[in-house]
């Protein structure tokens, strides 16, 4: 697989054809928010119980502790209402963050030709505030159609902060906001399987343990029950330790010498098991340093590397949901 910088994330050639033909949509988490000062969905949590002046009662603190930050807020919204929400989009707009060069360099890699394509399920209004103002911005839970002939533009799939009249009600924070979208009346599991059906997707931003994860593995897993076929999926992982050392013999035929920090892990989304196992090749290649990949590879590996995928071996379409 090539490698666009020295220690930058190994990149396959499938994914970087897919990329080439229009065929590739990034799928952003809260890692990618995370260089401007934003907090992942844990933080969050921790921020709104302190803006709220609460502490944890009943069952939120061992839930809290499992990571399912979904089902906690569930939980302080019945306590608290609708502060909740008032604290959630406060928290995001309090820090007055400015998109990062993250964001700047996936939407360069985004944007195919006259076309933009990205998804997030990031609430925050950076990638707005980073593109031009032409691009079409779709927000929870009016979603387009995900097709070529259909859609272009920047969908947020679990809504987008307002501060107006409709403050964090449209914003899928909860494990009851998360059953209607993906469970009841299904429109994020809608969207996410028809993407996957007609377009390659890369992950960025997400750890293997993220709530969001869950859902969308469900949605996904559902649907291959039904015979669903899903195009190819990859996940940008870091590597730690031991495997960084692994990683770099095999890719220098067993010697030491490359150090690789973050790689690029591929699932075909039409097949997989709940424990396969997936290795990992680390080729260094050389590439021209003017791409946009060379761009958003330096972007990713000192920033977001390790709050993406941490440890994971397999990208997240070869695990299944328990």
């Amino acid at each position: 697989m090539p490698r666009l910088i020295t220690r930058g994330p190994d990149l396959p050639v499938e994914l970087i054809e897919a990329h080439s033909n229009g065929d590739l949509v990034l799928l952003a988490g809260a890692g990618v928010s995370m260089p401007a000062g934003l907090p992942d969905f844990r933080g969050l949590v921790e921020d709104v119980y302190d803006l709220a002046g609460e502490v944890f009662e009943g069952a939120e603190e061992p839930l809290f502790k499992r990571g399912e930050y979904d089902r906690v807020l569930h939980l302080l919204e019945q306590r608290i209402k609708a502060r909740m929400r008032r604290h959630v989009v406060g928290r995001l707009e309090e820090t007055h963050a400015k998109p990062s060069l993250v964001h700047s360099s996936l939407l360069e890699i985004a944007r195919v030709g006259e076309s933009l394509r990205l998804v997030t399920t990031n609430f925050d209004r950076l990638f707005l505030e980073a593109c031009s103002p032409d691009v079409q911005v779709s927000a929870a839970p009016q979603l387009p159609v995900p097709r070529k002939a259909h859609w272009e533009g920047i969908v947020h799939l679990h809504g987008l902060i307002d501060s107006g009249k409709r403050a964090g009600l449209d914003l899928i924070l909860t494990s009851a906001d998360f059953g209607r979208a993906y469970l009841l009346d299904r429109w994020a599991s809608r969207f996410i399987t028809e993407l996957l059906q007609n377009f390659h997707v890369l992950l960025v931003g997400y750890s293997i343990n993220d709530p969001v994860m869950r859902y969308l593995f469900d949605a996904l897993s559902a649907e291959r029950v039904k015979g669903s076929y899903f195009r190819r999926a990859w996940a940008l992982a870091g590597l730690k330790g031991r495997e960084k050392q692994r990683s770099s013999k095999r890719a220098n035929g067993g010697q030491k010498g490359s150090n690789p920090s973050s790689t690029t892990h591929g699932g075909d989304t039409g097949h997989s098991t709940r424990h396969s196992k997936c290795g990992h090749s680390s080729l260094v290649v050389a590439s021209d340093p003017g791409s946009r990949w060379h761009s958003v590879a330096q972007t990713i590996h000192p920033r977001i590397h390790r709050r993406t995928m941490p440890g994971s071996r397999c990208g997240p379409f070869q695990i299944q949901p328990a």
